[in-house]
């Protein structure tokens, strides 16, 4: 409540116990920030706008960083715990992201990304933002969201193909 969000894309829990939503408009392109209890409107977290970047699916790291993919832009940006910008963490020529939708982060260090127009899974190091490989490439028809269970197994929506394929941990 107290904002009027244009084109709302992917939300997350930040690790403030907050809501944070991308959004697709064509002036309104930040990431906002809810009271995770109230659901109030607490600010535009993101000190910049995407435009016509159109921002996706993001994650924080362990030092509160926020990275948010970009879709058009075909990379990932990193904010401060603030949401101050702090420039492009992977490029579009790191591991040749073609449509980056949804990221994540393991506890090893390494950052995932959906790439729906690829139709795989891109491993990278969370910390130089070097390509590793690539994690998932079978049964993917533009994997769009994920969640992971409690024995660790990964569990990918896949929006063409209308199906959640499910891999383990490996």
């Amino acid at each position: 409540s107290g904002y009027s969000m244009e084109k709302a894309t992917k939300m997350t829990m930040g690790p403030d116990g907050n809501y944070y939503v991308s959004q697709w408009g064509a002036t309104k392109n930040k990431v906002v920030r809810f009271n995770g209890t109230t659901g109030a409107f607490i600010d535009e977290f993101t000190s910049v706008g995407f435009g016509a970047d159109n921002a996706m699916g993001h994650a924080w790291d362990a030092s509160g960083r926020l990275y948010v993919v970009g879709f058009a832009s075909r990379d990932v940006k990193r904010f401060d715990a603030n949401g101050n910008y702090l420039g492009v963490f992977i490029s579009t020529a790191a591991g040749q992201l073609q449509g980056p939708v949804n990221i994540w982060f393991d506890n090893n260090n390494n950052l995932y990304i959906e790439d729906w127009q690829a139709n795989n899974i891109k491993k990278y190091n969370a910390s130089t933002g070097a390509f590793i490989s690539v994690f998932i490439s079978t049964g993917l028809n533009n994997p769009e969201g994920f969640t992971f269970d409690q024995a660790g197994n990964i569990y990918i929506s896949n929006y063409t193909g209308n199906t959640v394929s499910k891999y383990d941990a490996n």
